[in-house]
């Protein structure tokens, strides 16, 4: 389960880290 919620985490960060970009193009 621990390598389960490690992807998952992954994944969050990546589409976190996917909105930050997309938001500073924006501005």
């Amino acid at each position: 389960s621990y390598g389960l919620d490690g992807m998952q985490m992954q994944g969050a960060m990546t589409i976190f880290a996917a909105n930050i970009k997309r938001i500073l193009k924006l501005s």
